[in-house]
């Protein structure tokens, strides 16, 4: 499960429009790591949810309902890795924060 949330002692930055960005934020790796997970059933990639799913909150978890998604995350003895969770993580950070930050503030 990825976890972010919003500082409040971030003067320069109005609280609201900060939450936007993180809610956007948010969406995107949702979108990026239902399209990276492997696909076998399709369970994996249904389970992948975003809570809340709301604006105006400081705090969402971003995580899979199956008890499989860490394995398939970090791997196994017996299987390797097949991370979707990190890499989306990775995408949001590099490229779409300053994005949504530009967009928004």
């Amino acid at each position: 499960m990825i976890k972010f949330s919003v500082k409040t002692e971030v003067k320069k930055f109005d609280e609201k429009k900060l939450q936007l960005v993180l809610f956007k934020s948010m969406i995107k790796m949702q979108e990026i790591a239902t399209r990276l997970c492997p696909f076998d059933t399709g369970k994996l990639s249904r389970s992948i949810n975003l809570d809340p799913q709301f604006l105006i909150v400081s705090k969402y978890e971003l995580g899979t309902g199956v008890d499989y998604g860490p394995d398939i995350e970090f791997g196994t003895v017996k299987m390797r890795a097949q991370p979707f969770l990190r890499p989306s993580l990775i995408q949001v950070r590099n490229i779409w924060l300053k994005r949504y930050f530009d967009e928004v503030l």
